[in-house]
């Protein structure tokens, strides 16, 4: 819906023309005065990212795959994140050893559907994709426009891009991120109480 401020039907469709998907021909209602001030109210988000907090993704690939808040903007907006990647293995297209994109000859994956969760394992991820898909700057991988770091996946989402309320995760989900990329218990210590 579209609210215009207007003391006139004329001054409403005059603000309204040349707009795309809008159609006037299904006519120009009145707000109920009761209503009115409703319509200018802004409801406040009171709820706070802090690091070290668990949420959700909402869309793509990820989406309801749990995340631990490693910092926030100045500004609040955006939110890096740590999480376990999906990478698909087995892709449509394979790459070869001179990184040139090659027909795969298999079983194609199915399409919709999205690959499972796994650490980032380097040798992996270069025997399908090839050394020049994956470069290494310290102890950071760059994939696919993406930083890996111990196994995780590290990245910005804006926060309204996040589950933020209501997340308990279960036990087994924290775990996860307490062991490292080869499965063994790491040296970081998961805090329960966030």
């Amino acid at each position: 819906m579209i609210y215009v401020e207007a003391r006139s039907q004329k001054q409403v469709l005059d603000a309204i023309n040349g707009l795309v998907g809008v159609f006037p021909s299904r006519g120009v209602v009145l707000v109920p005065i009761d209503e009115m001030s409703s319509l200018l109210q802004i409801k406040q988000q009171d709820l706070t990212v802090t690091p070290g907090s668990w949420v959700r993704i909402k869309r793509g690939k990820y989406q309801g795959d749990l995340a631990q808040v490693l910092d926030v903007t100045e500004n609040g907006e955006e939110a890096g994140l740590k999480f376990i990647p999906r990478i698909d293995l087995n892709p449509k297209e394979e790459f070869g050893a001179d990184g040139k994109k090659r027909k795969r000859m298999g079983i194609p994956t199915a399409t919709g559907i999205r690959p499972p969760q796994r650490f980032f394992n380097y040798e992996e991820v270069v025997k399908v994709y090839g050394r020049k898909g994956v470069s290494k700057r310290n102890q950071v991988y760059l994939f696919q426009n993406d930083t890996f770091k111990d196994g995780f996946i590290e990245k910005d989402y804006k926060i309204n891009a996040l589950v933020l309320e209501n997340d308990n995760p279960p036990l087994d989900e924290i775990t996860r991120f307490a062991r490292g990329a080869d499965g063994t218990e790491g040296e970081v210590n998961v805090d329960l109480s966030i």
